[in-house]
């Protein structure tokens, strides 16, 4: 039965620091996060990624083994673990800093990257620093796309963009293309979609995903709720839930995680690719679930994402 995810990508520490100067290290990283989010939302939860050998990459695998996420297709590397300051803003949003250098990260090579996907994964799940990082992103879109070739797994995808950590601006928006259009699908912020083009609209952007081979696109708003750009219907629109805000962090990654666990609990996302046809009265459903979830993420500190049984669906 595919019943799982397999998320690819960063584990990190983030070492945030509020408006009031005081610091907190917190584990994080997007895809991480989205990892943890499916476990304690109930579903099968794998993460493959490159984790250090040294005292902080060590402290990440055990909070996320606590976490019940599956790393049996994750390894270990003598590489440095990644620690990303995060400085909260004063609308609670964090602005990130990092040297990304010689990080574990972002040292995937093609012979990591096994096609031996779990029988059970209906879908990878990618984005951020990952698929934007030199040099392991180019192994990792090759990768996509051999699992997209040979049908191993529906794809999802998350740019996460993070401005002040790009290297290479015009290449990152080359693989952002690339990514999407082997998409099922794409869930990106209105943030990611300015920094893409900021010429466009966010619809314009989405429909361009569409014609390039992307199934559908969600944009999320933030305080404006979100957005299902497909090609049977025209954008609708989805408001967001009042929220006693702390800050963000992780709010995206857990509104992609309750939206790919709902795909994959209904039976609409498998291997061979998202379902067509998918009511938009389902869609409504499950967006406005991803959106509760991701509103009780933007009420605690930190990337701090709900259970399952926190919620109401």
């Amino acid at each position: 039965m595919q019943n799982a995810c397999l998320v690819i990508g960063e584990a990190l520490v983030d070492e945030v620091i509020e408006l009031n100067g005081r610091q907190e290290r917190i584990f994080g990283g997007s895809p991480a996060n989205t990892a943890l989010a499916v476990s304690r939302l109930g579903l099968k939860s794998y993460f493959k990624a490159r984790i250090s050998k040294d005292s902080t990459g060590q402290q990440i695998k055990d909070y996320l083994t606590k976490a019940a996420v599956d790393l049996s297709t994750a390894i270990e590397t003598e590489d440095k673990a990644l620690v990303i300051k995060a400085l909260i803003q004063a609308d609670g949003s964090a602005q990130y800093s990092a040297d990304l250098s010689g990080c574990a990260d972002f040292g995937w090579q093609q012979y990591e990257l096994s096609l031996e996907i779990p029988a059970e994964v209906a879908e990878v799940h990618l984005g951020s620093l990952t698929a934007a990082t030199m040099p392991g992103a180019a192994a990792v879109e090759q990768w996509i796309k051999e699992i997209k070739l040979k049908k191993l797994a529906a794809i999802s995808f998350d740019p996460n963009i993070r401005p002040n950590l790009v290297q290479d601006a015009p290449r990152l928006r080359q693989r952002i293309e690339s990514i999407a259009s082997l998409s099922d699908v794409v869930k990106v912020s209105h943030e990611d979609l300015h920094w893409f083009n900021p010429d466009k609209s966010p619809e314009e952007i989405a429909m361009s995903w569409l014609d390039l081979g992307a199934k559908l696109v969600i944009i999320t708003q933030a305080e404006n709720g979100a957005m299902l750009v497909s090609p049977n219907s025209a954008p609708t629109h989805y408001s967001a839930l009042s929220v006693n805000l702390i800050d963000t962090i992780g709010a995206g990654d857990t509104f992609a995680a309750a939206l790919l666990t709902q795909l994959i609990e209904a039976k609409l996302i498998s291997k061979v690719g998202i379902v067509s046809d998918i009511p938009i009265s389902t869609w409504q459903q499950i967006i406005n679930n991803s959106l509760s979830a991701s509103a009780v993420t933007c009420s605690r500190k930190g990337a701090n994402p709900p259970y399952r049984s926190e919620l109401d669906w």
